[in-house]
């Protein structure tokens, strides 16, 4: 049995809604569907981007590990610290735009 569908629902301002329907409508879709390709495509891309920061925080521990005498607790504390800082700020550059 396939999975079902659920129907959400979310507020935009007008402007926003009528470029939706221009946009679907050039596109021959309906606003829902349109909306529904452009939240996977995000939620694909926000997936992609945990997996390298993941990947990249394993190899900097890993490297961090075998070239400092940092204690493991420290090490973590402060990989954390620096991750954690690097998201607030790429956030924060992607909310005030290019």
């Amino acid at each position: 049995m396939g999975t079902r569908d659920e129907r959400i629902v979310f507020r935009i301002t007008a402007e926003r809604k009528e470029a939706l329907e221009r946009l679907a409508q050039e596109m021959g879709v309906t606003v829902s569907a349109l909306c529904a390709v452009v939240v996977g495509e995000w939620l694909e891309r926000k997936a992609r981007e945990q997996a390298v920061q993941d990947a990249m925080l394993k190899g900097g521990m890993e490297v961090l590990r075998r070239n400092t005498d940092i204690p493991e607790d420290v090490l973590g504390e402060l990989v954390v610290k620096v991750v954690r800082e690097l998201r607030e700020s790429t956030e924060a550059r992607q909310r005030s735009g290019p």
